[in-house]
Order: C-alpha cells, then structure tokens, then sequence
C-alpha cells in the first residue's frame, strides 16, 4: 500500500515553504499540513483528497498556490474560502467540482 496521509512530522516544519504529493494516488489525509503557516506551494494533484481534507488549509495562512489538478475524489472545493492569500488554484481535470462560488471569497486569485 502506498502513503494514505501527510507526514504528521511536517507540521513541526514551521519554515516550510512548499510541498508536492503529487502523485501519491492514495493520499486522503493531509492532517500533518495543519500548522505549517509559511506554507507558500501545495501539489495535492492527482491524490484522494476530498473536501473533509482540506478544511486544514485553513491553518495555512500564506498558501498562495495550489494545485488539485486530477482529484477525482473532490466534490466541493468550499473550506477554500478561508484561503485568503491563494493567488494560484489548478483544477485541471478534477470534474468532480460541482461549483467555483466559494473562490469568491479568494480576493488574491489571479483570475
């Protein structure tokens, strides 16, 4: 079986600036993000995740670029709306995204 979920060490990476699990198809969990605040870059693009796993970003308060391009799994992309700071969000593929109406509370995307 392959990685299910974040490493719950990367939390303690206070200076952490990017991450790529791209790739890792069987991540679901992304816990171990929770409190990484200087996190600029997150590459969650072709893993498990699902809505439930990304209200932690919320903790991330510099996250300025995402990528959830070919999450099959993801329905709803609304605890985004906390994400003040993205400026870069790819859904590339993920057509399981029923709305984008929660990204207009994302005033830094760049559209």
């Amino acid at each position: 079986p392959g990685l299910t979920a974040a490493p719950p060490d990367l939390a303690r990476c206070e200076r952490l600036e990017a991450v790529a699990l791209s790739s890792c198809a069987d991540i679901v969990n992304i816990t171990g993000l929770q409190g990484c605040r200087a996190l600029r870059r997150l590459d969650l693009s072709n893993t498990a995740v699902k809505e439930s796993s990304l209200t932690v970003l919320s903790s991330c308060a510099a996250l300025e670029d995402l990528d959830l391009s070919l999450c099959q799994y993801l329905a709803s992309i609304m605890p985004l709306k906390e994400c003040a700071a993205l400026r870069r969000l790819s859904l590339w593929k993920t057509r399981t995204v029923r709305s984008l109406a929660p990204l207009d509370w994302c005033r830094s995307l760049l559209w």
